[in-house]
């Protein structure tokens, strides 16, 4: 009568060995990376709320404000027609709410800080460049409203 012992044999081991490093070849990048990705999501978060506010502004013929932190842009309308935003939200489309936040707010974040800016009821705006760290900046044309 044989007695097999316990444990692992060597082909076992190597395997889960080649098997755990390319798992880690794999995942590492990915997990190294992740703040890029972050940055990209918030700079188009940031492009779609700058379009948004545009064509709200013409097609409601009223002013739209945008305020910045380094990591929120938030949306305001001039709802009672008074020449100035009186803080009526304006909701990001598909959103409950007026603020596009970056949800890394240590890499995807504004350098520097914009500074506030409104689009006009016939949607021209201010000419603005916003910076994104480590993403192609944002242009605002203020004569068309255009936002690139």
């Amino acid at each position: 009568m044989s007695r097999r012992s316990a444990g692992f044999t060597m082909v076992e081991l190597i395997t889960i060995m080649i098997i755990v490093g390319i798992l880690a070849a794999v995942a590492a990048p990915r997990l190294t990376g992740l703040s890029d990705y972050r940055a990209l999501a918030f700079h188009d978060q940031v492009v779609s709320a700058l379009r948004h506010s545009q064509k709200t502004a013409t097609s409601h013929r009223r002013l739209v404000c945008v305020a910045f932190t380094a990591s929120t842009v938030t949306l305001t309308i001039d709802h009672d027609r008074s020449g100035a935003c009186d803080g009526q939200a304006l909701n990001l489309p598909g959103a409950s709410t007026n603020v596009a936040q970056s949800s890394d707010t240590t890499n995807a974040v504004f350098n520097p800080v914009p500074t506030a800016f409104n689009f006009q009821p016939d949607g021209s705006g201010t000419d603005a460049i916003l910076k994104i760290a480590g993403q192609t900046d944002i242009s605002v044309t203020g004569a068309t409203g255009s936002v690139r």
